[in-house]
């Protein structure tokens, strides 16, 4: 059982990438809140409609009240990262933003895990391979090199912290909802991810209400050269490839990560955000060209020896 719990979480770690590496595209080619918008939006369209079809054949029940608040917290935390993700990815780079990111989904949920899933013990080899883990952040943080340019430093950290604060409620209350639903029969996963969607869309859509009509009131002081107002331009034909693909592998990324969490907090928070740290920066170096750095390379060494700490 364990073996397929691991096979979970390498490949929901597989979808990271693909998710990240599109959604990156994604912000580059169409940057800004509007933009985040409406990609996100379709994303949550796309695997609220695959969701539904897989619960529908693989299980058709539902779960309690108390398991639908579960499953909406977990989806509004998911919504603010997603959103804020695609803005934090021009901003800084991919593993600074996981590193980040780790302080509430690593840090925090083996803190509170005595008390929210009772039994689930932390020894202390495990929060010294967490500790470890945490110690990376700054290894990764070069201040040598040179800074990118858009946004303020407020904005840095704004952004950032939305985007760390979101994936914080996903992923804490993907394990409540394991340990206590899932495993008391109350509720299966694919309904989790299914309902997880189902809050996601409201959420973009009403942050799509809220920003077209921003950007429509923007766009209408520009006028055409015919002296026409100009009309919303929604990304779609320039990323609509990205979007396919951010899709296919935010669904995978859902589905496998709410498997991989019925593992022991003390290896799932670890081992989790320790190979996204790890894709992050393969991303960061390979595909996105950013240096790499001695302390860069001590920090990966820190991350797989606190990762083999955290599997003792």
């Amino acid at each position: 059982m364990d073996i397929l719990l691991y096979g979970a979480l390498i490949l929901a770690q597989l979808a990271t990438n693909v998710k990240q590496f599109t959604m990156k595209r994604c912000g580059q080619k169409t940057p800004g809140a509007f933009n985040s918008v409406c990609i996100n939006l379709v994303r949550a369209v796309i695997c609220l409609v695959v969701g539904a079809l897989i619960w529908l054949f693989t299980d058709g029940n539902t779960t309690t009240l108390f398991g639908h608040i579960i499953i909406v917290i977990a989806g509004l935390g998911t919504a603010l990262n997603l959103f804020a993700w695609i803005l934090s990815s021009r901003l800084v780079s991919l593993t600074l933003i996981e590193c980040i990111s780790m302080i509430g989904t690593l840090v925090l949920p083996l803190v509170i895990a005595p008390y929210a899933y009772a039994g689930d013990k932390v020894s202390l080899v495990q929060w010294i391979g967490c500790i470890l883990t945490f110690v990376s952040v700054f290894l990764f943080i070069n201040k040598g090199e040179k800074t990118k340019k858009e946004g303020t430093l407020f904005q840095k950290i704004a952004v950032v912290a939305v985007c760390a604060i979101g994936a914080t409620l996903a992923a804490i209350f993907k394990k409540f909802y394991t340990f206590h639903i899932t495993e008391k029969g109350l509720g299966t996963i694919e309904y989790f991810t299914f309902i997880s969607f189902v809050a996601m869309l409201a959420v973009f859509l009403i942050f799509f209400a809220f920003c077209y009509s921003k950007e429509a009131r923007r766009v209408a002081e520009i006028k055409t050269e015919d002296g026409k107002p100009t009309k919303v331009e929604l990304p779609y034909k320039k990323v609509w490839v990205y979007i396919l693909m951010a899709a296919v592998a935010l669904y995978a990324n859902e589905l496998f990560t709410s498997y991989a969490s019925q593992l022991p907090s003390a290896i799932f928070y670890p081992l989790s955000r320790g190979l996204v740290i790890l894709g992050s920066f393969l991303l960061d170096v390979i595909v996105f060209k950013d240096k790499v750095t001695l302390k860069k390379i001590v920090g990966l060494v820190v991350v797989a020896v606190a990762i083999v700490l955290v599997n003792l």
